[in-house]
């Protein structure tokens, strides 16, 4: 029915590409900007979304409450990963295990992405050992549940897993812990991205957050400064300067099955680059099986 309702031709290939292992997932921020760009209803873009193959919804813990989730998934996307952040750098209370995992339950969502906080002014990079042992215990306990817990290369230069060797540490010290790999961060602060991949791609089993990055804007994009002084502008996956395509492609041929999250925050046209980034992604999977 749901392929009727949007004149999707039920064709085998459609079939298989939506029944797949593999998922193509967008944020919810991202759906809410493109239905106000497009002055469309979130359930409209919602529609759009699943039928470029956009059917998953990675969401942050303080959105979960807006009533226009509800919309996205009776229209057919569901949750693939759970943001939460937490300051454990700092402070933990003794149950946030409990209460991270309780919600990735309620909500089924079967990923969990932890922000584990950012450093203050006066710390060293010895805070980070203060948020070990919570993740420990959130990985112990989304373990039974069935769930994934990552941690990702976050754009923050006072995040501690803003690099390479922040984000081995944690993943060093925890083997519960899964990479959240955004192709679009290791620019931010100036490392080399296909040698970060090389570096982490072991570690690497749920979730890539496929994200672009180009030296122009459009009207309206503000850019993000990089840490070399670099003014990097959103753009729909594929049309920027990181190297996704060997990044997706390595993953698919490597027997990756987990989510691809199109990030678009900040784009002046997000559905059209959401739109873009499917047809992208689709296609780099679909090559590399050829391949195959």
């Amino acid at each position: 029915m749901l392929f009727a309702a949007l004149n999707i031709p039920e064709s085998k290939e459609q079939i298989r590409f939506f029944g797949a292992i593999m998922i193509i997932s967008t944020f919810f921020g991202n759906i809410l900007s493109a239905a106000l760009q497009n002055g469309l209803t979130p359930t409209e873009i919602a529609f759009r979304c699943i039928q470029s193959g956009v059917t998953g919804i990675d969401i942050e813990e303080e959105e979960l409450d807006n009533p226009n989730l509800h919309y996205l998934l009776d229209a057919g996307m569901q949750i693939t990963s759970l943001i939460v952040r937490r300051d454990l750098l700092h402070s933990s209370s003794e149950n946030v295990a409990e209460e991270v995992v309780r919600l990735a339950v309620k909500y089924k969502s079967p990923r969990i992405l932890m922000i584990p906080g950012y450093f203050k002014a006066d710390d060293t990079f010895s805070a980070a050992e203060n948020a070990l042992s919570p993740l420990r215990r959130i990985c112990a306990l989304a373990k039974k549940e069935n769930i994934t817990v990552g941690v990702e290369d976050y754009d923050h230069v006072a995040a501690p897993t803003s690099t390479i060797s922040g984000l081995n540490y944690f993943l060093d010290r925890i083997p519960a812990l899964s990479c959240c790999f955004d192709t679009g961060n290791f620019i931010f602060m100036a490392e080399d991205v296909p040698e970060a991949y090389r570096m982490l791609k072991h570690r690497i089993t749920a979730q890539i957050h496929c994200k672009d990055r180009a030296l122009t804007g459009r009207d309206g994009e503000m850019p993000a400064h990089s840490k070399a002084g670099l003014d990097l502008y959103p753009c729909a996956v594929g049309s920027g300067v990181i190297p996704i395509r060997d990044i997706v492609c390595d993953l698919v041929k490597n027997g990756f099955d987990g989510v691809l999250t199109a990030e678009l925050f900040g784009s002046s046209d997000t559905l059209g680059d959401l739109e873009k980034s499917a047809g992208f992604i689709k296609d780099c999977i679909a090559n590399t099986k050829r391949m195959d």
